[in-house]
């Protein structure tokens, strides 16, 4: 190639840079834009209500919605222990408050409480992961029973891509903003609990520090100074371009300084997975002077290697088919075809255990039908699978036809089908990617 038409390319590559959408805007640092991101960031930021001890008792905290770009949430992720008992259990009840007149608190000079809970104005909801909440990480997704039509969904993004000194937002509902609402008679007093988008506090602060933190279950970490209050818990922890990338979770207080710490979205986003659930997965729409300056640097890279590539072959895409065939045959997947986990997938790495108690790789629900404690294993050996009746009541069945005798293992292929119990809880050996 002609040293011309090099200095050609590169010019061409550099006025397409300047030519995108919001490069200019984005270099220069638009504040009207940053400014209209977290207006609307906080109306996606809900408060939530949970129920306890047949209505004795009730706490607080803030969650955000999720779901496709545009639409109206009815999944929102919050804080495990926002909805937790102290047993570790689901709150009786799950509200999400939809404004100001949802749930008002009476309280009398005994410092006696009791509330009203508006019907018309909250939202109840179940918890997704309900079977594996837990503190570390301390995450939990909800459910409402209808979507929210007057609130908005975050963009996901994920902890990994946050840096030390990065400017970052917290949003909530912290206790205070109940202090507004209050109100104070001879007896009495009362306030309704804060619930509209405009009673979401924003805080800015600066990331300190990203660790794996022992002292919370060894959970990746975002430690920053966004203030953090009680009544925060479970709201989103926001990058410059108002996408999640933490759930704002702890506060750790010294006499001189306050640690606020938010664990990582991406916690949140593996169970989103797990379940199915659509979310807006973020994704730049304009580029910052660091990109900016990285593609500039990429477009030298580019010409360099195009130089390069004129001196050898391109490969064959027949070549580079067969290889990632080859790949994907060595990943196996236990895939459900019907029953409690129909349509998920769990890779096969070594042994799989199957049945109800806890203990098992894969837990069935207590109440499944036909399915014992510790019904059967799936055992690999390189890419050879077995599968062994662990003693089960009810037996295992190959391919809804061979029952296996207790403790009897045998060999199966790709493409074969596993029933326990019968064929309503049935899965079925695939490759990656659910390939036979």
């Amino acid at each position: 190639m002609k040293r011309k038409n090099v200095i050609r390319i590169f010019a061409l590559i550099l006025a397409l840079i300047v030519m995108l959408p919001g490069t200019a805007a984005l270099a220069s640092g638009d504040k009207s834009s940053s400014k209209n991101v977290f207006t609307e960031a906080k109306n996606a930021v809900v408060r939530v209500a949970s129920i306890y001890n047949d209505g004795d008792s009730m706490a607080t905290g803030s969650a955000f919605g999720i779901g496709p770009k545009g639409s109206s949430p009815e999944y929102f992720v919050t804080n495990a222990h926002v909805v937790m008992d102290d047993d570790g259990g689901v709150a009786e009840k799950v509200y999400i408050l939809l404004d100001n007149t949802a749930i008002k608190v009476y309280y009398n000079i005994l410092d006696e409480q009791y509330w009203e809970i508006n019907d018309a104005r909250v939202v109840e909801c179940t918890v997704v992961n309900s079977k594996s909440l837990s503190l570390y990480p301390d995450v939990a997704v909800l459910h409402a029973e209808r979507p929210i039509s007057d609130r908005s969904c975050l963009p996901l993004h994920s902890g990994k891509e946050v840096e030390d000194a990065e400017k970052i937002y917290a949003l909530g509902y912290p206790a205070l903003a109940d202090d507004l609402t209050a109100s104070v008679g001879h007896l009495e007093a009362s306030y309704a609990i804060a619930a509209t988008p405009d009673a979401v506090v924003l805080q800015d602060g600066i990331v300190s520090m990203i660790t794996k933190s022992e002292l919370f279950g060894s959970s990746d970490v975002i430690v920053h100074s966004a203030m953090i209050s009680p009544g925060n818990s479970g709201g989103p922890l926001l990058d410059e371009n108002g996408a999640v990338v933490g759930i704002n979770t702890y506060r750790i207080s010294e006499e001189s300084a306050q640690h606020n710490i938010s664990i990582f979205i991406d916690y949140a986003r593996e169970i989103l997975d797990n379940n199915g659930v659509t979310y807006w997965e973020y994704e730049p729409e304009g580029l910052n002077i660091k990109t900016v300056i990285l593609i500039g640097l990429m477009a030298l890279i580019v010409i360099a290697a195009v130089l390069l590539i004129l001196n050898f072959r391109k490969r064959s895409k027949k070549y580079e088919a067969e290889k990632q065939a080859e790949a994907d045959s060595h990943e196996l997947r236990l895939q459900g075809v019907s029953g409690t986990y129909e349509g998920r997938r769990f890779e096969i790495k070594a042994n799989v255990t199957l049945g109800r108690a806890p203990d098992n790789s894969i837990a069935f629900p207590t109440d499944v039908k036909g399915v014992s404690s510790h019904h059967c294993a799936i055992i690999r050996n390189g890419d050879q699978i077995y599968v062994k009746d662990m003693g089960s009541t009810y037996g295992t069945f190959i391919n809804n036809s061979k029952k296996l005798e207790p403790n009897q293992t045998v060999s199966v292929n790709v493409g074969d089908r596993i029933s326990l119990g019968s064929a309503v809880e049935t899965f079925m050996i695939t490759r990656k990617g659910g390939k036979i």
